[in-house]
């Protein structure tokens, strides 16, 4: 029995003198694991939500090309791993690839209304992110971590601004969140000071739409009011349809349509020669960047641009292509080309001078 005990404790002082030479040899091989760094960011529902510390990879579902605007413009495109679906196919979102690398490899998880569970899950994201509360619900239905932003809630800027902070704390980049936000501020008082003696009953009414479909949109009405415009469809609610009659009664002076088809089909309806923005020829079409500037977070592009066509007096010193190489290389870091710029301003991709609404 005696000898059996010694046998023992030699083997155990042994194995304590391998181990401790397996130290310090290799301290990490029998080092644990460090526990998976995780934080807590409270979204805009008021969920607290558990993110990685450095959050690499996300997906956007809703409103795609909007959502991807402000990831790609908090520095983040290369985390975008959804790809934007066919529907989204045309020259208004080509530059979506441009300033969104992450999405060359990505995989389509939305068709429509309808999301692909499956293919989130393979993805396996670190976020969702999407601003329909209906998603929260189906993402956690599904145990997938979904991260609630708001883009089209009143008041419109502040919630703009909360939006912007919040996903520049998730990708832990709040000085480019302050940044954006502060040349918002900054441009919105720019406008307001230098059209504060126009009474708000003397200032233009304008329509911003889809000439096609004749729909309205209710997330320009905001940037159309700051740069010293009344929109004309605000008595409706959402982005609402309306007929030709109401368009008539409307009589805008400035009509600022979705593509470059509803410019020219709007010219070749007799039924509008007598609309006052058809007559001062004062129809244009909204640029597009990561999509139609009317709802990216490119609106105060938008803001700008729209200020310098109902006030050209006002506002011709603001150099709109000035404005853009600034805007892209700081949040999409990306230096335009004069053809970029003006693929942009013409709405879209391709430029066709034959049906631009071109106030430079």
């Amino acid at each position: 029995m005696d000898n059996k005990i010694k046998g023992l404790a030699l083997v155990c002082v042994v194995s304590i003198i391998v181990l401790a030479f397996a130290v310090v040899v290799n301290p990490d091989a029998v080092q644990p694991s460090a526990p998976f760094e995780t934080r807590v960011v409270t979204d805009l529902m008021g969920r607290d939500v558990v993110l990685p510390d450095h959050v690499d990879k996300v997906v956007v579902i809703g409103s795609i090309p909007v959502l991807n605007s402000i990831v790609t413009a908090m520095g983040a495109g290369d985390t975008i791993a959804s790809k934007i679906p066919e529907s989204y196919s045309s020259d208004k979102f080509a530059y979506q690839m441009v300033f969104a690398k992450g999405m060359e490899n990505g995989t389509v998880v939305q068709q429509g209304s309808d999301v692909n569970i499956e293919e989130i899950k393979k993805i396996d994201p670190d976020v969702v992110f999407t601003l329909d509360k209906k998603q929260v619900d189906l993402m956690e239905k599904y145990d997938v971590t979904v991260f609630y932003l708001t883009w089209w809630d009143e008041p419109a800027v502040e919630m703009k601004k909360k939006t912007i902070t919040k996903v520049g704390e998730v990708f832990g980049r709040p000085d480019q969140a302050r940044t954006y936000n502060d040349y918002l501020d900054t441009k919105i008082r720019f406008i307001e000071d230098r059209i504060a003696d126009v009474p708000y009953e003397q200032r233009p009414e304008v329509l911003m739409c889809n000439y096609k479909s004749l729909s309205s949109f209710s997330s320009a009405q905001w940037w159309i009011e700051k740069a010293g415009g009344r929109d004309v469809s605000r008595e409706l609610k959402g982005s609402s349809t309306f007929d030709m009659e109401k368009l008539l009664a409307w009589d805008p002076d400035y009509i600022i349509v979705y593509d470059s088809m509803g410019y020219a089909d709007i010219y070749d309806d007799i039924r509008l020669s007598g609309v006052k923005a058809v007559k001062d020829q004062n129809v244009y079409v909204i640029p597009a960047g990561m999509g139609p500037w009317l709802a990216t977070a490119e609106q105060p592009l938008a803001m700008q641009w729209a200020a310098k066509l109902f006030y050209p007096d006002r506002f011709g010193d603001v150099d709109i292509e000035r404005e853009m190489q600034w805007f892209y290389t700081t949040f999409y870091d990306y230096d335009l080309s004069d053809q970029e710029i003006l693929e942009m301003l013409a709405g879209g991709k391709v430029v066709d001078p034959g049906t631009r609404g071109d106030p430079y």
